[in-house]
């Protein structure tokens, strides 16, 4: 008798708590668009996912991150946790993940939100580049030229903060008669940029020929 009330007993368990809701597949999907290059798809997949403050978006599409130099491969989900009660926060439910990005393993963490479509990503691995224009010659600072990230033009200011998927992507400096770069570029007219861990600076400046 004993062993029918323990067989019982598990079987009520198991039909009061279920196997637990996660959002597994839609984090793999997540991954898998930034890895394939699709930007629109990592942005439909994650509703409510805004890009860091004061940043610029405009470079959140297929263009910039299918030309990266380097996307994001081996990824993986590492662990699934949720809240014991959701009430429909973000956060509520998140998943750990790590891939590889330029011969390192990167971890970080998606956010999710239950909406009655389903799961949708509302805290993803969007991080930002801040590429600099700093440079003065005889205390005048130079002119701010077109500069292109995948090949892409950013917008003509001093100071441009631009939103990106994780990935590598090269910072190209426009065409000038004589060029000098300071820092990341090493006397180079690029420089490729890890966008994984954080937000990622470049400086350089541009002095014309006299």
């Amino acid at each position: 008798m004993f062993m029918i009330l323990s067989f019982a007993w598990v079987a009520i368990v198991l039909y009061i708590v279920p196997e637990v809701d996660t959002p597994r597949a839609e984090a793999m999907a997540y991954l898998e668009a930034i890895a394939d290059g699709d930007a629109e798809l990592a942005a439909l997949l994650s509703v409510g996912d805004f890009p860091p403050e004061d940043s610029d978006s405009s470079l959140l599409t297929n263009e910039v991150l299918e030309n990266a130099v380097e996307r994001i491969s081996d990824y993986r989900i590492d662990d699934i946790s949720r809240a014991y009660f959701l009430d429909g926060r973000c956060g509520d439910t998140w998943a750990k993940v790590s891939y590889t990005l330029g011969g390192e393993r990167h971890s970080g963490r998606l956010l999710f939100v239950k909406e009655r479509t389903g799961w949708v990503v509302c805290d993803g691995l969007l991080s930002s580049l801040d590429i600099v224009f700093a440079c003065y010659t005889l205390g005048k600072p130079t002119r701010v030229a077109p500069t292109t990230v995948s090949g892409v033009a950013i917008p003509e200011q001093r100071v441009s903060t631009l939103a990106l998927y994780p990935g590598i992507y090269r910072v190209e400096a426009p065409p000038v008669d004589a060029a000098h770069f300071e820092e990341n570029f090493d006397n180079k007219p690029f420089v490729d940029v890890a966008i994984g861990r954080g937000p990622e600076t470049v400086r350089f400046c541009l002095h014309e020929n006299e």
